[in-house]
């Protein structure tokens, strides 16, 4: 590259910054479609900038501080989805959904957003097209070197900081059965929250299952926590502050950085997610389905 190393590391940095702000604008544009109530009287614009305090520290930390470009890149997709579902796009939708996956596994239970979409044609096609989009990225590598399939087994430390370590896994590396419950948990929780009519909260629970779930403690994997809770608070709470998005960002991110005992981290963490299964059941202020809102904001004259 003729920017070199160094020249694309920054590159990459400023990219992956904006991509932060990105992500606030696309939940900003999303609760301007599905919460008529809060864009009016400038709730919306309020609880998104109280939000973005606490959020960018721990996205700057993603994006500049340790320039996971895979993770920035899942995390944008998924809102960029996120929107195009509410907006009735399901090829869109489905397409960003696969390159979410395509960067980072991670993101498979982020392919429930697409029961957003309603009409069952639609989430099909969502479905399809998401399905196209994994394929199309990871079948060549198969088909070239069947030894690819070694990477479904990438195990990592269970580090003392997990909650894993608290839950009773005290295995030295990722157990076998780890990997699939993350996204079965995952899937379930966000399933969950779409059929309680909790929809700002999918991308919250699915990345709580997976942190809760995960042998590693990276500081990094916070940045999913907060844009998801960042998506709940804006769109989905009663609250008028992101006390979830900022319960995250001392919690799991500010904390690590205090000194305690080991696994005072990983109760931390815990608590957190087993906290983030109360949104099921609070009132919220989102309307039931973000897909119908949409259509009725358009019919209006």
């Amino acid at each position: 590259m003729p920017a070199g190393v160094a020249g694309a590391l920054f590159i990459w940095q400023v990219l992956g910054a904006a991509a932060g702000l990105v992500i606030l604008w696309q939940i900003r544009r999303i609760g301007m479609a599905t919460r008529p109530d809060l864009r009016h009287d400038g709730r919306l614009d309020r609880r998104i900038a109280a939000a973005a305090v606490v959020f960018m520290p721990v996205w700057m930390f993603l994006a500049v501080g340790v320039t996971h470009v895979d993770d920035v890149l899942a995390l944008l997709f998924t809102v960029l989805a996120l929107r195009a579902a509410v907006c009735a796009r399901p090829v869109l939708a489905g397409v960003l959904l696969g390159l979410a996956v395509d960067a980072k596994p991670w993101a498979l239970p982020f392919g429930c957003l697409l029961l957003l979409l309603g009409a069952r044609r639609a989430v099909l096609s969502g479905a399809a097209s998401m399905a196209l989009v994994v394929a199309a990225a990871w079948l060549p590598f198969f088909l070239a070197d069947p030894a690819t399939s070694n990477a479904l087994h990438f195990t990592i430390t269970n580090t003392r900081l997990s909650a894993l370590r608290v839950l009773g896994v005290h295995d030295a590396r990722t157990p076998p059965w780890d990997r699939p419950a993350q996204a079965v948990l995952g899937a379930a929780a966000a399933l969950l929250a779409w059929h309680r009519g909790r929809w700002p909260a999918m991308v919250l629970l699915a990345v709580g299952a997976r942190v809760v779930l995960d042998p590693g403690t990276n500081k990094y994997y916070v940045a999913g926590v907060v844009v998801g809770a960042a998506l709940w608070d804006a769109l989905g709470s009663r609250a008028a502050w992101p006390w979830w998005t900022a319960t995250a960002y001392l919690g799991l991110f500010v904390a690590r950085w205090v000194p305690m005992p080991d696994a005072a981290h990983g109760w931390l963490t815990l608590t957190y997610v087993l906290a983030c299964a109360f949104v099921l059941v609070t009132p919220s202020g989102a309307p039931l389905s973000a897909t119908l809102q949409v259509r009725n904001v358009r019919l209006r004259p």
